[in-house]
C-alpha cells in the first residue's frame, strides 16, 4: 500500500516541476501552449503570430539582403564600365620612337559610318608610343595596321599598361563591314579584352 500512495506523490511532484518549467520558459499554461502550436499559421494566436512574423522578417530581411547586393552589383558593374571609358586615352602617331614593333588593336570602341575608333593596350605613356596607324579598305571588309615603339629614354617599362584609342576616318561607310587587324587577321570585337584571361 506504501509503494501505491508513492506514485501518485511522485507523478504529482513531476507535473508541478513541468509545469513550472514551461511557466518559466514561455510564460504561459500548457494547455494555450499547446493551441498555438496545433493551429494554422493564419489563426492569430500571439505565440503562433510571433513564429510566423519572424519567419517571414527573416525571409523579407534575405530578399532585401539580395535584391540591394544585386542593385550594388549593377552599381559596381557600370561604374566599372564608366572607369574602363574613363581611363582610355587618344593617340596620334609621333616621330622619334625606336624599336617599333607591330601591335594589334583589341576591340572596336565606337564605329559610325565615317570612322572607326579601335582601343589598344601597349603599356605606360613614359615608355611607349604610337609610331604608325594605317587603314585599306575593300567592299567586304576594314584592315588596320598599326605599330607602336619605345621611347628614347624609356627605362623600367614593366609598369600597368592603360588603354589607347586611335580612330580611323572612313572614305566609305563602314556599313556590316568587319573591322580586321591585319597582324592576327582577327575581327575585331566591341568588348574590351580581360587582361586576366
Amino acid at each position: 500500500m506504501s509503494g501505491y500512495r508513492r506514485r501518485p506523490v511522485a507523478l504529482y511532484v513531476i507535473a508541478v516541476v513541468l509545469v513550472a518549467l514551461l511557466a518559466a520558459c514561455g510564460g504561459d499554461s500548457p494547455s494555450t501552449t499547446t493551441a498555438a502550436a496545433t493551429e494554422p499559421t493564419t489563426t492569430p494566436t500571439t505565440e503562433a503570430s510571433t513564429t510566423t512574423s519572424s519567419a517571414s522578417d527573416t525571409t523579407a530581411t534575405t530578399e532585401t539582403s539580395t535584391t540591394e547586393t544585386t542593385a550594388s552589383d549593377t552599381s559596381t558593374t557600370d561604374t566599372t564600365v564608366a572607369d574602363a571609358e574613363a581611363d582610355l586615352t587618344p593617340v596620334e602617331p609621333e616621330e622619334g620612337l625606336t624599336r617599333l614593333f607591330p601591335i594589334s588593336p583589341g576591340w572596336v570602341v565606337e564605329s559610325s559610318d565615317n570612322s572607326v575608333t579601335v582601343g589598344i593596350t601597349v603599356g605606360s605613356a613614359e615608355c611607349y608610343g604610337l609610331a604608325s596607324a594605317d587603314v585599306e579598305e575593300t567592299a567586304d571588309e576594314v584592315l588596320v595596321t598599326l605599330t607602336a615603339g619605345f621611347r628614347p629614354d624609356a627605362t623600367g617599362c614593366g609598369g600597368a599598361a592603360p588603354a589607347w584609342t586611335y580612330e580611323f576616318e572612313l572614305s566609305e561607310p563602314l556599313g556590316d563591314r568587319p573591322v580586321v587587324d591585319t597582324h592576327t587577321g582577327l575581327e575585331l570585337g566591341t568588348e574590351r579584352p580581360d587582361p586576366d584571361a
